[in-house]
């Protein structure tokens, strides 16, 4: 039926599709321009921060102030405090790409189904009686009793 219903309105699909492709586009566009100026700046940042920490650490060790293994140390923890702040910035890049999927997913699961519920009956979910088998020496699996070949012949 709702294909059937779409035929006569190809117009009104059509000035549909380019409105919310149009959104899309726009939004899609302004997510990847802050991603094009987040990734550098924040490469920049870092390699700044690695740069800043190796000569300040070089000082102490050449003075004999701190040991090579805590500047190591030093550095590792600051690289994966910037590298939370990046993935952080990550989010918030990716954030209004999951808006639309948000509305749409919040829509389904709030309408009611076309199809009135009712329980779904058949032979394979119903319960069914434990068989023991009998295995032949050709590797044939044989029902042992009666009950059994009458429950696995439906």
């Amino acid at each position: 039926m709702r294909v059937i219903r779409a035929f006569r309105q190809d117009a009104f699909e059509q000035h549909r599709f380019d409105t919310v492709n149009k959104d899309y586009t726009d939004n899609a566009v302004k997510v990847f321009s802050i991603m094009a100026l987040m990734f550098p700046i924040m490469t920049l940042i870092m390699s700044g921060t690695n740069i800043g920490i190796t000569w300040w650490g070089g000082h102490l060790i050449a003075q004999q102030a701190m040991q090579t293994g805590n500047l190591i140390a030093f550095i590792t923890y600051a690289m994966q405090i910037l590298m939370s702040f990046m993935m952080l910035s990550m989010i918030f890049v990716f954030l209004p790409r999951a808006q639309p999927v948000r509305s749409g997913f919040k829509k389904s699961w709030h309408s009611t189904p076309p199809l009135p519920s009712r329980p779904l009956r058949s032979r394979w979910l119903a319960p069914r009686r434990a068989c023991s088998l009998t295995m032949l020496n050709s590797g044939t699996a044989l029902p042992s009793n009666r009950r059994c070949l009458a429950s696995t012949s439906r």
